[in-house]
Formats: C-alpha cells, sequence, structure tokens
C-alpha cells in the first residue's frame, strides 16, 4: 500500500468543516477512499465497515465524548493499522 492509496474516516458533526476536511483529506491523498460521518455511532460503524489506516475525529460530538469514540473505534480496527487525529472546533 503507498500513502496515496489509505482510507480514511471523518468523523465531525459540521457539515462545512467536514467538507473542508474531505477535501483537505482527498488533496493531501489523491487516490484515498475518504468516508464521512456526521456522529460518532455512525464513524464507528464506518470504521467497523471500512477498516481505515486513518481518521480524523471531532472531540466534541453531540452523540458522546469523542475519547471514549477513540475507544470504540480502536476496538473493532485491527492491531496497529490505524492512526487518529483527534481535535475539537
Amino acid at each position: 500500500m503507498s500513502v496515496a492509496n489509505v482510507t480514511i474516516v471523518i468523523i465531525e458533526d459540521h457539515a462545512i468543516v467536514r467538507g473542508l476536511l474531505a477535501r483537505v483529506a482527498q488533496d493531501a491523498f489523491p487516490r484515498s477512499k475518504v468516508t464521512l460521518a456526521r456522529d460518532g455511532r455512525q464513524g464507528v460503524e464506518l470504521c467497523r465497515q471500512e477498516k481505515p489506516e486513518l481518521v480524523l475525529l471531532d472531540l466534541d460530538l453531540p452523540d458522546g465524548d469523542g475519547i471514549e469514540r477513540v475507544q470504540e473505534i480502536r476496538a473493532v480496527a485491527p492491531a496497529g493499522t490505524m492512526k487518529s487525529l483527534r481535535l475539537s472546533l
């Protein structure tokens, strides 16, 4: 797998920020697969399905604490395969 062929899940409740992050990810990794979630539950499910190498996660989600979501995502991700960037805007 080259760096450009990563699978990325973006979990962000604000549509504008979600779209901006998707654009930045696609520009940085042109051949990447970017999937979007608008809340934590949907994000965990996408991570379960997609097995992403990178997750961009808003820590302040309306349906729960982002730190707890990181633990849930790590539980469904293959060991050592995923990196996460946690942010709060």
